[in-house]
């Protein structure tokens, strides 16, 4: 598969490189529209069955033997993906009704991150995988990062109406209350012949439920493969406007915490969401838990940072998953030097001799205890 290929190359190059490479447009847009960003699919293939025959295909993870894939088919092959990294599976054919099975075992690449595949919601993957703290591997199956499970609760003008509006002087009537006041910031500048710092882009033309990103069957896929009981929305009221709950439908607990990201995870304003956010993962009740913003790049890097921080998953590995994102976000302004960079400095300035140490710092800060911090580890950290 092509997208293997492309980010293994990625992450093989050296950080210089890599920050290099995010500043290129060309690129950014090449990996939008010729890498693909989910997994690769395993195929699985078989023969001496006898024509029209019924086959009954199992997969279990070992050694827990958890069933990975259970289905029947008329066919001699299939092809599954979503399979957890460094893990070991073994396979079963079985013809008909027959109880004989024959049998086989394949081992998983050991390596990071693990992309998953649901459709619709670009941007998804494991949290876990990597190593942490002692040399444990961080659970999978518990946490996933991912794009917004619906669009925003918003419809926008485009640039040619905005400038329009604007030489009608209708700009400030033409959009709705909760718009006016970014209506007039847009006005200001056009009014002053200062296009270039008028966002043009981000004028909201009307208020409304974000379209669904799932449909019956990709939530049930969603509920079977990922068995997911959180939804954990980082967007805005306003993002999410009009919406009473996780679009995974309602035995899904939606937890709405409007969030910031980078630098801002720093200041009163980023922290008491944190605050809530990090309660939801001391609970065994809630896992697994899908936590996203709207792309999944920005408040949801900053919190996938922290969480996987304070596993004691390595600074490259911090690293490299923030920038994973931009095999999925096209846009150069996606890169270390106006968001990352920001979000690890404030990380620096804490006491304590490893990120690991530094982020349990900044947890304790908002009022958690190191028994809280243990118990996150002890759920998330593999034994």
């Amino acid at each position: 598969m092509r997208f293997i290929s492309q980010w293994t190359k990625f992450m093989d190059m050296p950080e210089a490189a890599r920050r290099e490479k995010m500043t290129d447009e060309a690129w950014r847009k090449e990996l939008k529209t010729k890498t693909g960003y989910v997994p690769a699919k395993v195929k699985f293939a078989w023969t001496g069955g006898e024509e029209g025959a019924k086959y009954r295909i199992e997969i279990r993870r070992l050694p827990d033997g958890k069933v990975f894939y259970s289905g029947k088919t008329r066919q001699t092959e299939i092809e599954l993906d979503n399979f957890e990294i460094a893990r070991t599976y073994e396979w079963s054919v079985k013809v008909g009704k027959t109880e004989k099975a024959v049998k086989g075992t394949f081992r998983t690449e050991d390596r990071a991150p693990r992309f998953v595949r649901l459709e619709g919601i670009p941007n998804m993957r494991d949290l876990g995988g990597r190593v942490g703290l002692g040399g444990k591997r961080v659970k999978q199956g518990m946490i996933y990062r991912s794009a917004g499970l619906n669009n925003n609760a918003n419809k926008y003008y485009k640039p040619d109406e905005i400038l329009k509006l604007h030489k009608e002087g209708k700009l400030l009537e033409s959009v709705p209350e909760q718009s006016r006041e970014a209506a007039a910031k847009v006005k200001k500048y056009l009014d002053e012949g200062k296009k270039e710092k008028a966002d043009l882009t981000h004028l909201v033309k009307k208020w409304c439920p974000g379209a669904d990103r799932l449909n019956d069957k990709t939530r049930a896929f969603a509920k079977q493969q990922f068995g997911i009981k959180t939804d954990l929305d980082l967007r805005t009221d306003r993002e999410c406007y009009g919406m009473t709950g996780s679009p995974l439908g309602p035995d899904v607990k939606w937890a709405h915490i409007p969030s910031s990201g980078y630098g801002a995870m720093h200041s009163d304003g980023g922290k008491k969401p944190f605050t809530q956010c990090f309660k939801l993962f001391l609970d065994e009740a809630n896992y697994p838990i899908d936590f996203h913003c709207i792309a999944g790049a920005d408040r949801t890097g900053s919190l996938a940072y922290i969480l996987n921080g304070l596993l004691g998953v390595s600074d490259a590995e911090l690293l490299l998953d923030w920038e994973i994102t931009a095999f999925n976000n096209p846009n150069p302004r996606f890169a270390h030097k106006d968001r990352y960079d920001h979000l690890v400095a404030g990380f620096q300035k804490l006491p304590g001799a490893t990120t690991a140490e530094k982020v349990a710092n900044y947890v304790k800060s908002v009022g958690f205890t190191d028994a809280d911090i243990e118990k996150f580890r002890a759920i998330m950290l593999e034994k």
